[in-house]
C-alpha cells in the first residue's frame, strides 16, 4: 500500500501544498504605517497641548517666579552679549577669518537661505532696500554705474532686442517725446564716460 501523508485534518501542521500566502505583498504595510504615523502625531499634539496648558497654569499661579526667571534669563543674555562684544573687539581678525571661512564652506547654503528669506519676507526686504537707497544715494549711484560698466554689451543688446520686439511702442514713445531707447543708451554712456554701441 502506498501511503501519502495528508495534513488536511491537522490544523497544527503545515501542508506543503497550501499556498495561502501567495498574495503577500511587503508594501501592504504602508497603510498600517500611515495609521501609526497619524496616531503618533495625534499623541504628540495632545502632549504639546497638555504641556502648554500646564505651563499656562504655572504662569497664572506663580507670576513672581516667572518674572524672576525671565529677569535671570535677560541678565544672563546681557552678560553673554557683553562678553561676545568684548571678544569680537579684542579678536577682530580671528572673528573675520572665521566668518570668511564659514562663508566659503557654506556658500550654497547661505545662497539658498538668502533667497528663501527674500521670498518669504518680500515686504520687509523691499522696505529695507528703500531705506538703504534713501540713506545712501551716492553708494547706489556708484553701484549702478559699476553695473552699467560691467554689463555694457549686455545692456546694448537688451536695448536692441527691446526696440526690435516693441517697435510700435518705441515709435509711439518717439513721437510723444521725441526720444528713443538709443537716447537712453547714449545718456547711460554719458554717465559712464564711454559710448555704448547701439544699432
Amino acid at each position: 500500500m502506498n501511503y501519502q501523508q495528508n495534513n488536511d485534518g491537522d490544523l497544527n501542521e503545515k501542508d506543503p501544498n497550501d499556498d495561502a500566502d501567495d498574495d503577500y505583498d511587503p508594501d501592504d504595510d504602508d497603510e498600517d504605517i500611515d495609521y501609526e504615523l497619524a496616531d503618533l502625531r495625534a499623541k504628540e499634539a495632545r502632549r504639546q497641548a497638555q504641556r502648554r496648558a500646564q505651563q499656562a497654569r504655572y504662569r497664572a499661579r506663580h507670576p513672581d517666579r516667572v518674572a524672576a526667571t525671565q529677569a535671570r534669563f535677560l541678565a544672563k543674555r546681557s552678560r553673554d552679549s557683553i562678553k561676545s562684544a568684548r571678544y569680537r573687539a579684542e579678536h577682530k581678525e580671528q572673528v573675520l577669518d572665521r566668518k570668511k571661512l564659514y562663508r566659503e564652506r557654506n556658500r550654497e547654503f547661505l545662497a539658498v537661505a538668502k533667497k528663501y528669506y527674500k521670498e518669504t519676507h518680500r515686504a520687509r526686504v523691499a522696505a529695507a532696500s528703500k531705506r538703504y537707497r534713501a540713506r545712501h544715494p551716492e553708494r547706489v549711484a556708484e553701484a549702478r554705474k559699476r553695473y552699467r560698466e560691467r554689463n555694457r554689451a549686455r545692456l546694448a543688446e537688451y536695448d536692441k532686442r527691446y526696440q526690435k520686439e516693441h517697435r510700435a511702442q518705441v515709435a509711439e514713445k518717439k513721437s510723444a517725446t521725441g526720444k528713443t531707447i538709443g537716447d537712453r543708451s547714449r545718456r547711460i554712456s554719458d554717465d559712464i564716460g564711454r559710448p555704448i554701441e547701439s544699432g
